[in-house]
């Protein structure tokens, strides 16, 4: 009698997401000096915190009525002010834009906080929903294939000729047609 050991666990799909993109998002755009100096879990949360209200924050609801949006700016802000004070930025995404427009200089924090807030608000859900139809048991066959890809570094090649994929290439180059809403 043969016995089988079957390990079922569970995990928040959304939190995992949010715990891999946040500090490399993090990162790759404001640098390695900004997320050592304050810490990728204290900005994670003042972050959800924000995004969380955000919506209801563009409404006319005072904010004083929402606290976890407020603290969660507010504890934004001040790590952006502190390092755009300390050049946490130099040689990152975010300092290349911001050298090139010296009239955002006054407004930096809350120029670098738009963009944490419009690299990540989307990202995570297209993030959560792309995975979660990967893993749905219809599309298994999808799943296959971009793990047969992954592990074969990239060269996985789907049914396409060679010249398909040569004329793919050519096309790419090429400017995309004008699409009309209109009749």
């Amino acid at each position: 009698m043969g016995t089988s050991l079957e390990y079922h666990w569970e995990v928040d799909l959304m939190c995992c997401i949010k715990q891999i993109l946040f500090p490399a998002a993090l990162e790759s755009i404001f640098g390695a000096a900004f997320l050592q100096h304050h810490g990728s879990r204290p900005l994670q949360i003042a972050f959800f915190a924000f995004e969380e209200g955000f919506e209801l924050a563009a409404s006319p609801v005072p904010h004083f009525l929402q606290p976890s949006f407020c603290q969660g700016r507010r504890a934004l802000l001040e790590a952006f002010r502190i390092s755009w004070a300390e050049g946490h930025f130099e040689g990152t995404v975010v300092g290349h834009l911001l050298e090139g427009a010296p009239e955002l200089h006054c407004i930096a924090p809350n120029v670098l906080l738009a963009l944490l807030w419009a690299s990540l608000a989307n990202t995570i859900p297209a993030t959560f929903w792309s995975l979660a139809f990967l893993l749905l048991p219809d599309n298994a066959h999808h799943k296959q294939h971009i793990l047969s890809s992954i592990q074969s570094g990239g060269s996985h090649s789907t049914s396409h000729s060679s010249s398909a994929q040569q004329q793919e290439l050519n096309d790419a180059g090429r400017p995309l047609p004008i699409l009309s809403l209109t009749g």
